[in-house]
């Protein structure tokens, strides 16, 4: 399935929905997951909730009484971002700079639109979205990222 805006989006509903869920209830297998989510109005495959699940670092941890649930860290989505790899990026970037809250991209005329959907692809647990113009990136942080971090992360990638 093609990863545009709109499934980006999704992606993040569904992540930020599937850690609500783990932190206020008690849900001990995927399967009972998938029927709790499915309950909520979002449809998955078990294996894209593999990989959710995965990404939030949720694990498995007996209760006291036995009784078997997942647990997700209290941040998951403000693991630390690994180094992004991109020759895309590399190629592209003229500048990253910070303004208030959010992060922008300088680009090579032309490129801002590929490096965005790069920029998503790459940092989607720290980009909530961008908008693109012919050489400027408007990078929109997640609610939790620190901008000066992620703008650090991105002057990484031009090296």
């Amino acid at each position: 399935m093609p990863r545009g805006p709109l499934n980006t989006n999704i992606r993040n509903v569904r992540l930020r929905t599937i850690a609500h869920l783990l932190r206020t209830r008690v849900i001990a297998g995927q399967e009972e997951l998938l029927q709790v989510l499915m309950l909520q109005g979002i449809e998955t495959t078990q294996a894209t909730l593999s990989r959710d699940l995965r990404d939030l670092k949720a694990e498995k941890c007996t209760l006291p009484d036995g009784t078997v649930r997942y647990v997700v860290p209290e941040q998951p989505l403000q693991t630390k971002q690994k180094a992004i790899q991109s020759d895309l990026l590399r190629t592209a970037m003229v500048s990253v700079s910070v303004c208030g809250t959010f992060v922008v991209v300088k680009t090579k005329a032309g490129y801002a639109g590929v490096a965005a959907k790069e920029i998503e692809n790459q940092a989607p647990q720290m980009a909530l979205g961008t908008i693109a113009g012919e050489d400027t990136i408007l990078v929109i942080p997640q609610e939790k990222t620190d901008p000066q971090q992620f703008c650090a992360l991105l002057r990484a990638a031009q090296q």
